[in-house]
């Protein structure tokens, strides 16, 4: 092949790929400043949004859990996103298990690729993006006392105690 033969294919090339931009995008209420907080025990269902804003064409999404599995899971395995589209939802289900500990906190990502149509030619370009975020267990508001409430209660009953030992010897007398 000759030089000039091959800048053209390069060429053309080019301009098969670009004409065929995917532009994919998926967004999230929670990233790495942002986590999820959750209780142990508890179950909620989030929603992702896929979009596809700068895309040229439909496009076919595969959603999975690729880190977290354990307690993250997708209510559905494809989502068609139309060009130009955006907040097509991705409903996500996370389980906080009863033996996890205050403080645990466990990443959680979800990969989302295009599927490529059937007899679209020989060869097809995939893309994918992917989302992470952290969920972290925390304690029920109320539940622990703190040290500080511990002591005002503890001196209350002490205070408590004495007024109604020293309330009894004066009646004696």
């Amino acid at each position: 092949m000759k030089k000039g033969e091959s800048i053209a294919a390069m060429f053309v090339l080019a301009i098969m790929l670009v004409s065929t931009v995917s532009a994919i995008g998926v967004s999230s209420s929670y990233w790495g400043d942002n986590p999820l907080t959750m209780l142990k025990g508890e179950t909620k269902t989030i929603t992702l949004n896929l979009e596809n804003t700068l895309g040229t064409k439909d496009e076919t999404i595969s959603a999975t859990v690729t880190d977290g599995a354990a307690i993250a899971s997708i209510t559905q395995g494809t989502y068609l996103v139309k060009a130009g589209q955006s907040g097509v939802p991705v409903q996500v289900r996370i389980t906080i298990p009863m033996d996890a500990e205050v403080g645990d906190t466990i990443k959680v990502t979800f990969a989302f690729n295009t599927i490529a149509p059937q007899g679209t030619g020989v060869i097809s370009v995939a893309t994918g993006v992917s989302k992470s975020f952290d969920v972290v267990v925390v304690e029920k508001e109320g539940e622990g006392l703190s040290t500080a409430w511990i002591a005002a209660i503890v001196v209350v009953v002490v205070i408590l105690a004495w007024m109604i030992f020293a309330g009894k010897k004066k009646r004696k007398k």
